[in-house]
Protein backbone atom coordinates (compact mmCIF):
# COMPACT_ATOMS: atom_id res chain seq x y z
CA UNK A 1 0.00 0.00 0.00
CA UNK A 2 1.01 3.45 -1.13
CA UNK A 3 0.62 6.24 1.66
CA UNK A 4 2.51 9.18 2.63
CA UNK A 5 1.13 12.72 1.44
CA UNK A 6 0.45 12.06 -2.37
CA UNK A 7 0.43 8.58 -4.45
CA UNK A 8 2.94 9.25 -6.06
CA UNK A 9 2.50 10.08 -9.24
CA UNK A 10 4.77 11.97 -11.05
CA UNK A 11 7.19 11.35 -8.48
CA UNK A 12 7.51 7.54 -7.45
CA UNK A 13 5.76 6.74 -10.07
CA UNK A 14 5.92 7.29 -13.75
CA UNK A 15 4.12 6.01 -17.16
CA UNK A 16 5.71 5.46 -20.74
CA UNK A 17 2.81 5.06 -23.49
CA UNK A 18 4.24 2.81 -26.43
CA UNK A 19 4.69 6.24 -28.61
CA UNK A 20 7.36 7.44 -26.11
CA UNK A 21 5.08 9.59 -24.37
CA UNK A 22 5.74 9.55 -20.35
CA UNK A 23 3.18 10.56 -18.12
CA UNK A 24 2.38 10.83 -14.33
CA UNK A 25 0.22 7.70 -13.58
CA UNK A 26 -0.99 4.78 -16.28
CA UNK A 27 -4.73 6.75 -15.87
CA UNK A 28 -3.61 10.33 -16.89
CA UNK A 29 -2.15 9.70 -20.36
CA UNK A 30 -3.56 12.99 -21.44
CA UNK A 31 -1.80 15.54 -23.41
CA UNK A 32 -1.56 18.20 -20.65
CA UNK A 33 0.00 15.62 -18.56
CA UNK A 34 2.93 15.13 -20.91
CA UNK A 35 5.98 15.05 -19.11
CA UNK A 36 8.73 14.13 -21.67
CA UNK A 37 9.00 11.75 -24.11
CA UNK A 38 12.10 8.83 -23.97
CA UNK A 39 12.28 8.84 -27.83
CA UNK A 40 13.08 12.23 -28.35
CA UNK A 41 15.29 13.19 -25.91
CA UNK A 42 17.12 12.06 -22.90
CA UNK A 43 15.00 10.71 -19.78
CA UNK A 44 16.90 13.04 -17.15
CA UNK A 45 15.28 15.12 -14.47
CA UNK A 46 16.65 18.53 -16.78
CA UNK A 47 14.22 16.87 -19.43
CA UNK A 48 11.02 16.41 -17.64
CA UNK A 49 8.27 19.13 -17.84
CA UNK A 50 8.34 20.62 -14.56
CA UNK A 51 5.39 22.50 -14.43
CA UNK A 52 3.36 19.14 -14.49
CA UNK A 53 5.93 17.46 -11.38
CA UNK A 54 5.30 20.83 -9.36
CA UNK A 55 1.34 20.75 -9.86
CA UNK A 56 1.19 16.81 -8.59
CA UNK A 57 4.03 17.76 -5.49
CA UNK A 58 1.68 20.46 -4.10
CA UNK A 59 -1.67 18.39 -4.83
CA UNK A 60 -1.32 16.49 -1.54
CA UNK A 61 -3.06 15.63 1.91
CA UNK A 62 -1.17 18.83 3.44
CA UNK A 63 -2.56 21.05 0.71
CA UNK A 64 -5.89 19.43 -0.08
CA UNK A 65 -8.20 21.45 1.49
CA UNK A 66 -10.95 18.95 2.56
CA UNK A 67 -7.79 16.02 4.19
CA UNK A 68 -5.75 19.17 5.89
CA UNK A 69 -7.27 18.15 9.13
CA UNK A 70 -7.90 14.51 8.78
CA UNK A 71 -5.98 12.27 10.73
CA UNK A 72 -5.95 9.51 8.37
CA UNK A 73 -4.79 11.53 5.77
CA UNK A 74 -1.39 9.98 5.22
CA UNK A 75 -3.23 6.81 4.93
CA UNK A 76 -5.12 7.01 1.99
CA UNK A 77 -2.71 10.32 0.62
CA UNK A 78 -6.00 12.38 -0.06
CA UNK A 79 -6.92 9.80 -2.88
CA UNK A 80 -6.36 9.08 -6.59
CA UNK A 81 -5.56 12.23 -8.52
CA UNK A 82 -6.45 11.23 -11.59
CA UNK A 83 -9.74 10.40 -10.17
CA UNK A 84 -10.02 13.76 -8.58
CA UNK A 85 -9.06 15.21 -12.21
CA UNK A 86 -11.59 13.43 -14.27
CA UNK A 87 -14.58 13.58 -12.07
CA UNK A 88 -13.92 17.21 -10.85
CA UNK A 89 -11.30 18.08 -13.59
CA UNK A 90 -8.85 19.62 -11.20
CA UNK A 91 -6.11 17.52 -9.50
CA UNK A 92 -5.89 19.00 -6.33
CA UNK A 93 -9.38 18.22 -4.50
CA UNK A 94 -10.54 15.60 -2.17
CA UNK A 95 -13.41 12.96 -4.03
CA UNK A 96 -15.66 10.95 -2.00
CA UNK A 97 -13.24 7.50 -2.23
CA UNK A 98 -11.13 9.17 -0.45
CA UNK A 99 -13.29 9.79 2.65
CA UNK A 100 -14.49 6.07 2.61
CA UNK A 101 -11.38 5.09 5.18
CA UNK A 102 -12.34 8.01 7.65
CA UNK A 103 -16.16 6.92 7.53
CA UNK A 104 -14.71 3.14 7.69
CA UNK A 105 -12.82 3.79 10.78
CA UNK A 106 -15.19 5.62 12.34
CA UNK A 107 -18.11 2.95 12.05
CA UNK A 108 -15.06 0.59 13.51
CA UNK A 109 -14.62 2.25 16.42
CA UNK A 110 -17.96 2.70 17.33
CA UNK A 111 -18.84 -1.01 17.34
CA UNK A 112 -16.45 -1.58 19.89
Amino acid sequence: MNAGLSCGAANSVISIAADGNIYPCHMLHEKEFTLGNIFTAELTIENINKNVVTYFDIANADTIEDCQDCEYKYFCSSGCRARAYFKLEILAKRIVIANCLNIFTIDYRSSY
